[in-house]
């Protein structure tokens, strides 16, 4: 062991490793003897510490943990003595000076142990093993008993600093490969249970008697896991598994079902997990293991998950405080909702009523409401026609200034649906196409006012009309009115929302371009990756000129911020200098690295020249890096540069000084776990000097979750000084299945030929990015005084150090209030 590895750990831990490590082998090698020469009475287990491991015996099971891996946990088939479990906490975190942020599963090698107690409790012994690394204290205890053949596991993590962490999977358990199908004990029952080979999480979100088969090795292992384990502030909010299948070993991981917003907080903020384990001859499930998983569930009193939904579910059964409802009779009910809120098939009926359909926006703004149907089954909706609105003074907003369309229901099943959640998650928005069978008991119409830019402020006011049949026919006229507020909003937004096109076909790239552009968003131009630019690229000569036509329509008319070089990419997070680049497939430090870089930015430079767009490059050729990859990163900008200055630089990675300096756009990984006092300053002195730190949104924008997560993005955005996002990505797996892939859906594929159609959570982004301009316009044009006041009311959305208030009411009383804030103030509307 290197010094530098042994100085890790208090004196008492420091040891001569070769004369102790012989001295543990041949203890351990005794203890083995003893184990298959006598035979061990069933439940009887040991437990043999030295400085260099724990050994810990069952008869069927053995542990063995070493000090030169931070006695990190394995759990062994005593006949094979082939380890079967192992596990690790993984996140994303950052160490001590903050002068490096880690994109690693953290193992429990990697965290230190510093202290190690021996107890006697009740009916065995205990092993408590106290680590720690910069972000978070862990106590792991394991347990063994005298009247019961099971080990115990228990992990508790505690938060040490006061800050937004990021969500954590506490822990993972890392199967062998060899277990080849699952047992798990159905909803409700310790009698029933289902066998597959790989369930599926929503299957196993709900069971709490797990059992893993392994016919090579002709063994059971039985995990107990305790479902109902609280949050530190007592909040029960239960745990639920999930197993899955990587490339070289099989995971069972336990996440709490919290909402990704009130993770970790706290000093002391902790989360707790803890599971029985056994081992079983044979490799199916028999009565006898079930009734041996029973009474080690019953001896340590792990029950069926007892837990209620917190947060996550928004309260999803009930309409919010602003909804009311619009129109009774002939077998059709119509409500409003925000926009912010989801509506699902079950959500009951408002109790209030509304006088009309309310919508505030300023000029230059599309804002959205939701018009619900609710009917009798078999209803069709005939026809809906929307009048011209007028403020009585001969100024009108037109009918055309109003869309309507279809929120269509996916289907989803996954850990939050099997906790009680709605498995219908209104999402794809539709073009209207009447008639039109109404399949949903609320089915939902999604209404967007756009308001000109030259549009005169004040109130306006109009109708809805529409007709429909089932045993007899109706109709209802709905009173609309559109509140513009007295100033406009920019062409091209302050908030940067860029997003990542991957499957989109080339043919489709402008239709879809043109629908982003609508929701505010800058994406991907050029199409395809590295293959593509080999096509295209031969001697500094680019022979798709088209695109780079298409680059300038996209700047001219559909406001993108900048154009990012093409096929310019150089390596993910698993890109060390011993690998070669994706870009070129060169080694980055090969001759022919640099003179052919040099070649291709040229050419691309004057390629974008030509048509008049070479201000407005973005090279993205890093993502997610490291301190291994910072030399590269300074290499590469250092290049760019030289070619031409005004290519700003964009680079996935922590706030970190390695990145900053040699990026003009820091795409930092999720706002919290890197979100301390430094990162906070760095943030400040890059903003000061010209730069931009964005948040990057890796399919964390959930379709279910609740709306009001997505349109907040913005909001807590501008608390911690950051300007926009990066989405990856837009469109990904369109061929695949919803439940797996939807997260990653804001496009989805056309209905009809060559228009994608967009997700409502793309519509609730935009509302967010027109609610960033909000901001900006108050804090520009609003005297100290005004601005101070604007502070305050906004501190519960956008406050970088305290929990967010997520409830979509707030939201939207705080953006009305601002509005009116804005209209007022600004004189005659006219801003910079």
């Amino acid at each position: 062991m290197s010094k530098g590895k042994r100085d890790r750990y208090p004196s008492e831990f420091k040891f001569h490793i070769a004369r102790e490590a012989m001295k543990g082998m041949l203890k351990k090698a005794i203890a083995l003897s003893l184990l298959f020469l006598t035979g061990w009475v069933s439940g009887k287990a040991s437990l043999t510490r030295t400085d260099a491991y724990a050994l810990i015996q069952g008869e069927t099971f053995v542990c063995n943990l070493q000090s030169a891996k931070n006695f990190n946990f394995n759990f062994k088939d005593a006949a094979s003595n082939m380890s079967i479990i192992s596990s690790i906490v993984w996140y994303h975190g950052r160490n001590a000076n903050e002068a490096e942020h880690f994109y690693l599963d953290q193992s429990e090698d990697n965290w230190p142990v510093f202290d190690i107690q021996e107890t006697e409790v009740a009916g065995g012994k205990q092993l408590i093993l106290q680590s720690k690394n910069n972000e978070f204290s862990l106590t792991r205890t394991i347990g063994i008993w005298d009247d019961v053949e099971a080990l115990t596991l228990k992990y508790e993590l505690f938060a040490l600093d006061t800050r937004l962490y990021a969500s954590v999977n506490f822990p993972i358990m890392r199967v062998v490969k060899e277990v080849d199908s699952v047992s798990y004990n159905l909803e409700g029952t310790q009698d029933g249970y289902a066998t597959e080979a790989m369930p599926s999480a929503d299957k196993l979100a709900r069971a709490h008697l797990i059992f893993l088969h392994s016919s090579s090795l002709k063994r059971t292992i039985l995990v107990v896991p305790n479902l109902n384990a609280p949050l530190s502030n007592g909040e029960l909010v239960g745990l639920a598994p999930a197993f899955g299948d990587a490339k070289w070993c099989k995971n069972l991981s336990f996440n709490h079902l919290y909402h990704p917003l009130v993770n970790f907080k706290r000093a002391g903020d902790k989360q707790v997990f803890e599971c029985a384990m056994a081992v079983f001859d044979g490799d199916s499930l028999t009565d006898e293991m079930k009734g041996k998983a029973k009474e080690i569930a019953k001896r340590f009193g792990f029950k069926p998950p007892k837990f209620r939904l917190h947060g996550i579910d928004e309260n999803q059964l009930l309409p919010s405080e602003l909804s009311g409802v619009l129109h009774r009779g002939e077998g059709m009910l119509f409500w409003q909702e925000i926009s912010s809120k989801r509506v699902h098939p079950e959500t009951a009926l408002p109790s209030s009523s509304l006088p009309n359909v309310k919508v505030n926006l300023a000029r230059n703004e599309a804002e959205s409401v939701q018009l619900v149907f609710n009917c009798d089954e078999n209803t069709v909706m005939d026809s809906i026609e929307v009048s011209p609105l007028s403020n009585g003074e001969n100024e009108t907003l037109s009918a055309e200034n109003i869309e309507l369309q279809f929120l269509e229901y996916q289907e989803m099943h996954n850990n939050f649906t099997a906790q009680g959640m709605s498995t219908m998650a209104g999402d794809k928005l539709l073009p209207l196409e009447l008639p039109c069978a109404i399949k949903e008991r609320n089915q939902v119409l999604w209404m967007t006012v756009t308001c000109p830019k030259t549009q005169k402020a004040g109130t306006y006011s109009g109708s809805i009309m529409l007709k429909w049949h089932n045993s007899k026919s109706g109709q209802a006229i709905l009173p609309i009115q559109v509140n513009v507020w007295n100033f406009t909003l920019p062409e091209q937004p302050n908030y940067t929302a860029y997003g990542l096109l991957w499957n989109t076909p080339k043919d489709m790239r402008k239709s879809t371009m043109e629908l982003a552009s609508k929701y505010r968003h800058t994406t991907t131009v050029f199409y395809g990756g590295k293959s593509e630019y080999k096509k295209i690229y031969k001697d500094g000569v680019f022979s798709n000129t088209d695109e780079f036509e298409l680059a300038k329509y996209a700047m001219e008319k559909l406001n993108y911020k900048f154009i990012t070089i093409p096929h310019f990419f150089m390596g993910a997070w698993n890109w060390t200098p011993d690998k070669k680049v994706n870009f070129n497939d060169l080694m980055i430090d090969s001759p022919d690295f640099e003179s052919q870089t040099r070649e291709y930015l040229t050419a691309c430079v004057k390629q974008f020249k030509e048509v008049g767009i070479e201000k407005n490059l973005t090279a993205y050729m890093w993502d997610e890096v490291t301190k291994p990859m910072y030399e590269a990163v300074a290499k590469t900008t250092k290049i760019c540069k030289e070619i031409s200055p005004d290519i700003r630089v964009l680079t996935v990675g922590a706030p970190d000084e390695g990145v900053l300096k040699n990026s003009d756009i820091t795409v930092a990984g999720a706002p919290c776990n890197w979100w301390g006092p430094l990162a906070k300053k760095r943030i400040e002195q890059a903003s000061q000097e010209g730069k931009e730190v964005w948040v990057y949104l890796n399919g964390s924008i959930s379709p279910v979750l609740p709306l009001m997560s997505t349109r907040m993005i913005t909001w807590r955005c501008w608390g911690m000084g950051l300007t926009g996002f990066l989405y990856w990505t837009m469109d990904y797996q369109w061929k695949g299945n919803f439940s797996a892939h939807g997260l990653n859906w804001k496009f989805y594929p056309p209905v009809k030929e060559g228009e994608p159609v967009p997700s409502v959570r793309l519509a609730v982004m935009r509302d967010g990015i027109d609610d960033y301009d909000y901001l900006v316009l108050a804090k520009r044009q609003l005297s100290p005084e005004q601005w101070r006041q604007v502070e305050t009311m906004i501190v519960p959305l956008a406050s970088p150090d305290d929990e967010p208030n997520v409830d979509p009411v707030s939201l939207v009383k705080t953006r009305n209030e601002l509005g009116e804030w804005l209209s007022k103030c600004l004189t005659n509307g006219q801003q910079d």
